[in-house]
């Protein structure tokens, strides 16, 4: 960072532009403005997960998804830093994606790059921004008890939803020694190789194990934990068929009534080789893991309804249409709400969910 801090602002508001320097995030806990860096493993290794989180821990067992908007990915940015060759003057440099112009359209944005005297960081800090934009980014949001509290923003947590699984691959621990787990149900393990147990430890740690045996409720691992892991924490079984999903905390809210709700978007850790590489030629790795064991084609809707109104949004009248179908033999059911606006586009969004899974979903309009 390279500054000079000439005006008088927020304490805290200057904190955060000073944190933006090395894609940081700045949050107040006990008392304290605490700031967390994204940058990944230095060693370019994938982040391990701090915590994890399955139907058991969560309330009512309900994680809520939601994606970004395509309005709402660059394709083009502008990023502002000062050229010590132009005595400190304004610059700009462009960082753009022509295939994702050709995708999305011309999605022009500018940026402030905070103490920034460098062509190629500014460049750094567009290629970023723009790579973590590439991806269809997913949202996670889910209330938990004061046992579930053990991520901070900035963190990466993992994610394994029965209700995407297809399988109850998660639960919690009776008790347990170093090598052999007592479950809280009946465990049925996954198919897939590379079956694998993560455990949350004594000092509140994340550890995973590789699986020898699973019998009704006892599983034992191949290779004991560094501690016992704890009664009434929870476990999450993997295999190469069905995985956890990688987040990284972006909010927590205290409900002020002992719970907490904690908010996630999809982490890649593919974005730091894609920012550093000031080509562009370097694309983001497609995060290909199976999260579910669901591999049927949806069945065919029967007994379809139509219901249409008309709706008043921002003083326009517009014409809703809810399509209804009865639940398949496979018992995968949803509604779509399509709203049509005065100049004829549509713009479709998932109403609500009624089903066991929303990976069967296929929409073309």
């Amino acid at each position: 960072m390279n500054t000079i801090i000439g005006n008088q602002t927020s304490a805290y508001k200057l904190l955060q532009n000073m944190a933006s320097v090395f894609r940081g995030m700045t949050y107040w806990a006990s008392n304290t403005v605490n700031v967390g860096a994204d940058h990944g493993n230095l060693d370019g290794t994938d982040i391990d997960p701090v915590h994890m989180y399955n139907n058991s821990n969560v309330i009512e067992g309900v994680f809520s998804y939601s994606g970004t908007s395509v309005k709402t990915r660059s394709t083009k940015l502008r990023i502002n830093y000062n050229d010590p060759t132009n005595n400190y003057k304004i610059d700009q440099v462009i960082v753009e994606d022509q295939s994702l112009i050709d995708k999305f359209g011309v999605q022009e944005k500018e940026i402030v790059a905070f103490g920034c005297t460098s062509k190629y960081q500014a460049q750094r800090m567009g290629q970023y921004m723009l790579r973590s934009e590439e991806l269809d980014a997913e949202i996670v949001t889910f209330s938990t008890g004061l046992d579930g509290l053990f991520v901070l923003p900035g963190q990466v947590f993992a994610v394994s939803d029965l209700m995407r699984a297809g399988q109850r691959v998660g639960g919690r621990v009776s008790s347990a020694t170093t090598t052999v787990i007592t479950t809280d149900q009946t465990v049925a393990l996954p198919a897939g190789d590379n079956k694998k147990l993560s455990c949350i430890l004594s000092d509140g740690t994340l550890e995973t194990k590789g699986i020898s045996s699973s019998s009704g409720t006892t599983i034992t691992v191949s290779d004991g934990f560094t501690s016992a892991p704890l009664a009434q924490s929870v476990y999450v079984i993997s295999t190469d068929n069905v995985q956890k999903q990688k987040f990284r905390c972006i909010d927590i809210k205290d409900n002020n009534n002992g719970t907490y709700t904690i908010t996630g978007v999809q982490h890649n850790d593919s974005i730091y080789s894609a920012a550093d590489d000031t080509t562009g030629t370097t694309k983001l790795e497609q995060d290909d893991r199976s999260i579910s064991t669901f591999d049927e084609a949806p069945q065919k809707p029967i007994d379809l309804v139509v219901s249409h109104s008309e709706v008043k949004v921002n003083n326009n009248t517009v014409n809703r249409a809810l399509f209804q179908w009865s639940r398949g033999t496979n018992g995968a059911s949803t509604r779509f709400n399509i709203r049509l606006d005065v100049n004829g586009k549509s713009e479709v969004s998932i109403d609500n969910f009624d089903q066991t899974t929303f990976e069967h979903i296929y929409l073309n309009y």
